[in-house]
């Protein structure tokens, strides 16, 4: 911690000594002030700073030009937003808090430059954030900056070039379960959650989808019988749950049900007014993930466990699995792609190539044959 030594002059006055171990000499160093204030300011700076006089100085110098803080053009950028929903605009001041704030935040938005943002991910890394965590608070920061030159408050975004942590997980989070799999789990989930889950993996419908559709959202009378998505459960402020737009404008979609799924609707419609919930809880409320989670699926994963399952799926990995059927039945990949409402077929394939043998199969055998030296004739 950098620290202020006060020490008497001849003329009465007093200087003050700014003294520290510095982050990238590990020396310790001191600096003399005739204003407390500017000691104090340097202070303030090295302790945000991992003692880096560097980044310190950086900021110093431009302290004085009175331009506005980077916490002060972010709160102005996430105010202009004009396409972020309630929830999002609430996770991006909780980043600006936890993630910026404490160490660049104080920062006239003129004064961060390349080292500010370097020593800010090592002090990310050193908190245990993940790669995935660190780009997405970078990401806010990059732009903010592009608000701050759309503001004439700086010409160019420091952000541009900065190496990212790069993830280092190598192995895929989805569980993609078989037929015989997901039906050891089936038969041990609660009686009333059944046609939820058999819902899940028969449409691939997100979450938050299927929990928020009513019955007005279902059509049985149509050969196929579809569902209409529209709406989806969000996070608002300070977490409270509200129904709004899906994730993405593709992901307005109609999925098209399996005649076993329609049956096992059809009491979940007939006689119900359109805007009641399609899924709910035992007491009539929607049903939470949290809920879910913790009284249906974990004890239905425990049984299942018992009977010899060996997977660990989330129940979002329902949506997976119902994706990898359909891949491995042969269906188009543009049509899995926009049944799952996926903004683009590049997420679909980076997702689901791997449960696609037959095409990465003749993709090799072509690439070989591309491959093999032609016979010379003549």
């Amino acid at each position: 911690m950098a620290w202020i030594k006060e020490r008497p002059r001849k003329s009465g006055a007093i200087s003050y000594l700014v003294m520290w171990r510095d982050a990238d000499s590990r020396k310790g160093e001191a600096l003399t002030f005739h204003d407390e204030g500017e000691a104090r300011m340097l202070v303030r700076l090295l302790n945000a700073n991992g003692q880096s006089f560097k980044i310190a100085q950086a900021g110093i110098l431009k302290v004085h030009d009175k331009s506005p803080t980077l916490e002060s053009v972010m709160q102005q950028h996430i105010s202009m937003l004009t396409r972020a929903s309630a929830g999002t605009v609430g996770k991006y001041r909780a980043m600006m808090r936890d993630h910026i704030v404490p160490r660049i935040g104080y920062l006239p938005v003129t004064a961060v430059e390349y080292p500010h943002l370097t020593d800010w991910i090592k002090w990310m890394q050193s908190k245990g954030c993940s790669a995935k965590t660190i780009a997405n608070v970078h990401g806010l920061i990059s732009a903010t900056m592009t608000t701050a030159i759309k503001l004439k408050l700086r010409p160019d975004n420091p952000c541009a070039g900065i190496s990212l942590p790069r993830n280092d997980r190598t192995s895929d989070p989805a569980s993609f379960l078989t037929h015989e799999e997901f039906e050891l789990i089936y038969r041990n989930v609660r009686p009333h959650y059944q046609p939820f889950v058999q819902f899940l993996v028969a449409t691939g419908l997100r979450f938050g989808e299927a929990t928020a559709l009513t019955v007005g959202d279902v059509n049985l009378l149509t050969l196929p019988a579809s569902v209409r998505v529209e709406k989806a459960w969000k996070s608002g402020a300070r977490g409270v749950m509200y129904v709004g737009p899906p994730k993405s404008a593709k992901a307005r979609r109609t999925v098209s049900l399996p005649s076993g799924l329609t049956e096992i609707l059809r009491p979940l419609v007939d006689g119900r007014d359109d805007g009641e919930l399609l899924f709910s809880s035992p007491n009539g409320g929607a049903i939470r993930s949290g809920g879910m989670h913790n009284w249906v699926w974990q004890p239905a994963l425990k049984a299942a466990h018992a009977e010899g399952l060996r997977k660990q799926p989330r129940v979002h990995d329902l949506r997976h699995t119902h994706a990898s059927w359909l891949v491995q039945e042969g269906v188009n990949i543009f049509t899995v792609s926009r049944r799952l409402g996926h903004e683009s077929i590049t997420t679909t394939l980076d997702r689901y190539s791997h449960v696609m043998p037959d095409a990465l199969r003749d993709a090799a055998e072509a690439m070989e044959r591309a491959m093999t030296p032609k016979p010379h004739i003549g």
